[in-house]
């Protein structure tokens, strides 16, 4: 069997465009790629940091409750122990706290919110605000696995009795 001499292939290494070298320069394509900045200074304070209106901080915890609620009473009757529960409902936290925290805090719990304010870290006009999201957001939450929960139910009669006959 012969054996084929393999070939090495050289490159010469360019350089790069000088425009792509600068990254001021408008056809970069790191600047193509980028947030919309005249909206983000809308929000940004003189540190740089962004901050957010009350109603955007609401909606967060409004939104974050309900999906947390959601997670944690969509749980499967026949599930026994204590895992799959817990992993559940640690999984979605940490999911809408990486997701939603940077806007309101990622409290999603009247408790947290509530621990908060009394260290003296929260109005009490955002402190009531977001415990009426979340309460509000919580019931939602319950009403979205209770609908789900009822159609699963009645699809899976609906189907067993086509099955049936």
């Amino acid at each position: 069997m012969a054996t084929r001499p393999s070939r090495v292939s050289t490159t010469i290494p360019r350089k790069a465009p000088s425009h792509l070298l600068d990254p001021t320069h408008p056809s970069n394509p790191i600047n193509t790629v980028s947030l919309h900045t005249s909206r983000m200074a809308d929000h940004q304070d003189k540190g740089g940091t962004i901050t957010f209106s009350l109603t955007c901080k609401c909606i967060a915890e409004f939104v974050g409750c309900s999906l947390f609620v959601f997670a944690g009473t969509s749980q499967w009757a026949g599930v026994s122990g204590v895992v799959v529960p817990a992993l559940s409902h640690g999984l979605a936290i940490f999911i809408l706290i990486t997701s939603l925290g940077h806007i309101s805090g990622g409290h999603f719990n009247p408790a947290v919110t509530l621990a908060v304010f009394l260290c003296g870290k929260m109005r009490a006009v955002t402190a009531i605000a977001y415990v009426l999201c979340q309460l509000a957001g919580g019931v939602l939450g319950a009403l979205l696995t209770k609908g789900l929960l009822a159609e699963i139910l009645t699809t899976f009669f609906l189907v067993h009795t086509v099955l049936l006959t």
